[in-house]
């Protein structure tokens, strides 16, 4: 045609097999590419909220020289109770620590900082007791003295003794008879001690989100989720809901494998003495 040759020739199938396979690898990179960032960013949202939490929790223990109980985790979103601390005022935390969630709506915050990245509500755990931080003043550490020689404190909720002076530091509560025996046990996989009441290093509460499994959490219908699938850890079920309360929490590296040492959970653990700090509530020298 024109004196130009047209030559027409279509794929043989050697080379659409070839195409297929380089198609199917770009495709398996991309996708796993995209569920890692997708998981990436769901953690990124998870630490934020747990950081939003954190905060909240400083300022109201600021207002109220406490820490809140739990809400309750089986109350579904909008259903009266959602969000909101039990009991409602000072007080030991009987009703609801074995179901217990972040109360946004008592802390004032959205309810979606109150949830992980997989809209899983956060857990939330305090050293609740007769001597509790859920009781009145029971985070005021201000009239504790660093150089206080106290050996009992007053009254005997182990509260620091307000009529503290530099001119008596007999009267005087030290920082370390205020914790003694106070806050959560935290514990690695391993079974490792890295916070401890017996040692005056608990934690006053702990923070849980379950992470991308989602096993243990409470969804926002009030549900508890048996998870995706992935086998939980041994000790990382000791961070779930809906079981008996006990005062030891696991904290760990994360760890996807599917073990007995599977662990995907984001913890916080904060001290006694850190939450009363960052509520302007710490030991100062009389």
């Amino acid at each position: 045609m024109n004196g130009i040759l047209r030559f027409q020739r279509g794929f043989s199938l050697i080379e659409m097999a070839v195409v297929l396979v380089i198609f199917g690898l770009l495709m398996s990179f991309f996708m796993g590419a995209s569920s890692v960032f997708l998981s990436n960013k769901s953690r990124e949202m998870t630490r934020s909220s747990i950081q939003a939490v954190d905060a909240a929790l400083a300022l109201f223990v600021s207002t109220n020289g406490r820490l809140p109980c739990p809400a309750d985790g089986t109350i579904a979103t909008g259903a009266a109770g959602a969000g909101v601390s039990l009991p409602a005022a000072a007080g030991e935390c009987t009703l609801n620590q074995n179901d217990g969630v972040v109360p946004w709506v008592t802390l004032g915050i959205p309810e979606v900082e109150a949830e992980d990245g997989w809209n899983t509500r956060l857990t939330y755990r305090v050293f609740s007791a007769a001597n509790g931080l859920t009781i009145a003043n029971g985070m005021n550490m201000s009239s504790c003295d660093p150089a206080g020689r106290g050996t009992v404190a007053v009254p005997t909720t182990q509260a620091c003794d307000s009529n503290c002076t530099s001119g008596d530091l007999e009267t005087c509560t030290p920082p370390a008879l205020f914790v003694a025996n106070k806050g959560l046990r935290i514990e690695d996989v391993a079974g490792n001690i890295l916070m401890d009441p017996a040692s005056n290093t608990g934690a006053a509460y702990v923070i849980i989100s379950h992470g991308s499994d989602g096993g243990g959490g409470y969804s926002n219908q009030g549900v508890v989720s048996a998870g995706n699938g992935t086998a939980a850890g041994t000790r990382e079920a000791l961070n779930v809901n809906n079981r008996d309360v006990q005062a030891t929490y696991i904290d760990n590296e994360v760890n996807h494998g599917v073990s007995v040492s599977h662990f995907d959970d984001l913890v916080s653990r904060p001290s006694i003495s850190s939450v009363a700090y960052r509520a302007y509530l710490a030991p100062r020298n009389h």
